[in-house]
């Protein structure tokens, strides 16, 4: 009953470690699966697909953190902010490492479409109060692009969105 106890202390701790980990998840990942199952000095552990999961799991949860951190607008004066760029380059990554282990992300993908049209109308709200100010660190075609993977289209938007893009040849 201790070592049991004990691996399931253990799984919690390296789910942590991957949930609360930096900008790339899957390195932490890769890291608690080493530590479980093949460190000399970790339990040495047979790791079942509900154990994956679980730790998969941590991954898909800290992407949809730090991508929200870059399409929230509350976020854009704080220190944490990246930028819608970071938002794009850390769903894409998301995405292919929900492809590489057949994890379904379709409601990530619901809520990350709603949060980034809440984003794009207060960039378009704001703008005319603060000229300059947009926090879009991206071209329109980078955006479009983003908005055509969360399944959003910009069609209705795009006359207001161009000018506060970055214009980039």
């Amino acid at each position: 009953m201790v070592k049991k106890r004990k691996i399931e202390d253990l799984l919690e701790d390296e789910w942590y470690h991957v949930r609360f980990s930096g900008e790339i998840p899957e390195v932490a990942l890769h890291s608690s699966i080493h530590f479980l199952s093949e460190d000399s000095e970790g339990p040495g552990i047979q790791l079942d697909v509900d154990t994956l999961n679980y730790l998969q799991g941590a991954v898909i949860a800290r992407y949809r953190e730090i991508i929200f951190r870059d399409i929230t607008p509350e976020n854009k004066d704080k220190s944490i902010y990246r930028g819608v760029l970071r938002a794009i380059a850390n769903w894409r990554r998301l995405k292919r490492f929900c492809h590489r282990h057949e994890l379904n992300y379709s409601g990530i993908k619901t809520e990350v479409a709603q949060q980034f049209l809440v984003f794009l109308e207060n960039e378009i709200t704001k703008m005319p109060e603060k000229p300059g100010s947009t926090s879009i660190n991206c071209s329109f075609v980078d955006l479009d692009s983003f908005a055509g993977e969360l399944g959003v289209c910009l069609k209705s938007l795009q006359e207001k969105l161009k000018p506060i893009c970055l214009n980039i040849s």
